[in-house]
């Protein structure tokens, strides 16, 4: 557990730097975008995308999400410095891989932070009368509710009506 949030934090430091870097207009990253034919502006596109899987992966909940963003990136990187026979390609998969750790490691902690929150009735109260919490449009709102025989441990109250005499 330990091992899979340093990984974690060590990957999105890393793409994050380099989200900063595009970000900011390197020049250096320009140049190689251009050489790589591709639009003007794509290494903005890649640096959000970046920074973006860098801060996903820094919220449990969101990993999942940080994980497939960062994959594209490396698919489509990995896929460039092949075409254009760089060395670079191996780095690339070996972070590639990384991500996919962190992925695989990190499943279980994320299935347990995405169960559903319960959004049932809490029950509070003595034998005459319940008080239900119940979430409505994010608030919570108190009402005195009978208890009926059904949801009544006890005996069911006796009708009042009256029965005729013998």
């Amino acid at each position: 557990m330990i091992a899979n949030w340093t990984l974690q934090s060590l990957l999105a430091a890393l793409f994050a730097i380099q989200a900063i870097l595009k970000l900011d207009g390197s020049q250096a990253w320009i140049t190689r975008f251009r050489a790589w034919g591709y639009p003007g502006h794509f290494y903005l596109v890649v640096g959000l995308a970046e920074a973006s899987g860098a801060i996903l992966l820094l919220i449990p909940r969101l990993a999942k999400f940080g994980v497939q963003l960062l994959i594209g990136v490396m698919v489509g990187a990995a896929a460039t410095h092949l075409i254009h026979h760089e060395p670079q390609v191996v780095t690339t998969l070996v972070l590639a891989v990384l991500i996919l750790l962190v992925c695989i490691c990190g499943k279980e902690q994320i299935q347990a932070l995405r169960k559903p929150l319960k959004r049932s009735s809490r029950h509070i109260g003595n034998d005459s009368t319940r008080k239900t919490m119940s979430l409505v449009s994010g608030r919570c709102r108190m009402r005195n509710l009978p208890r009926t025989p059904e949801r009544s441990p006890r005996m069911a109250i006796p009708s009042t009506r009256a029965y005729p005499q013998s």
